[in-house]
């Protein structure tokens, strides 16, 4: 009977060290998950205001495509990876958000390229691109 217990015991303290052993070893990761969200394509300028806008956004799961303002109108055109989009303000326009897509993960952004194709003035006189920046943001 002794024997048994001596090893009923042994082998009770061998899995409890298992188990304490095998929650240390978890990957300890706490980078989130993808989360689906909204990217904004956002101008900000040194200059003057534009009321027109045409850029490309570049990157996979782009859908769902919008102005950023109620009082802007845009239209795109999805082929592939590429999004192409020509907005047009209500008023020029020198810092702010002007279009809006959906993606699979906002954590991601960082792998979406953005490039600013056109600009133009409210006389539709086009504007050099490198007056303004263009950056996206969730």
């Amino acid at each position: 009977m002794m024997k048994i217990r001596r090893v009923t015991r042994a082998a009770l303290a061998i899995l409890a060290c298992a188990a304490i052993v095998g929650s240390g070893c978890s990957d300890g990761s706490t980078e989130p998950g993808p989360e689906a969200g909204r990217l904004t394509v956002s101008v900000s300028s040194s200059g003057g205001g534009a009321a027109a806008f045409l850029v490309t956004v570049t990157g996979d799961g782009i859908t769902n495509a919008g102005p950023a303002n109620s009082s802007h109108q845009a239209y795109s055109v999805l082929a592939g990876n590429t999004l192409t989009a020509a907005i047009v303000l209500s008023n020029p326009l020198s810092n702010g958000g002007i279009l809006e897509f959906d993606v699979p993960d906002v954590n991601a952004a960082s792998s979406y390229d953005v490039d600013l194709v056109q600009a133009a003035g409210a006389d539709n006189a086009l504007l050099s691109t490198s007056d303004f920046t263009v950056q996206l943001t969730n």
